[in-house]
């Protein structure tokens, strides 16, 4: 269950993954993230975090700003996009489990 977005188990999990991929043998120890909206917002906030084997991001459609230029917020006030981001999450998250993963249980 999603219970925010950049939550702090989010992000520490995001370091852990980067330390693990660094310490793979086909991985030379530099690392980077990329992503688009959700996924650019995260890559700019675990560089912040600065875990060592990160050298790169490559960020689209976020902002370093979150509370003056965000898709949800503009100078801190609430936009009405959120109504509708939430209700697609929600269909997404309602949906049942694909058998092919989870097997018939």
């Amino acid at each position: 269950m999603i219970d925010g977005e950049y939550t702090p188990l989010e992000l520490a999990n995001a370091c852990e993954l980067i330390a693990w991929i660094a310490e793979q043998p086909w991985c030379n120890g530099s690392v980077g993230m990329m992503g688009i909206s959700w996924g650019g917002f995260n890559s700019l906030q675990v560089a912040a975090l600065r875990p060592p084997a990160l050298k790169a991001v490559i960020s689209i459609a976020s902002t370093v700003d979150r509370y003056n230029d965000d898709i949800h917020y503009k100078n801190g006030c609430h936009l009405s996009a959120q109504l509708s981001w939430a209700a697609t999450m929600l269909a997404y998250q309602s949906r049942s489990p694909d058998p092919e993963l989870t097997g018939n249980r």
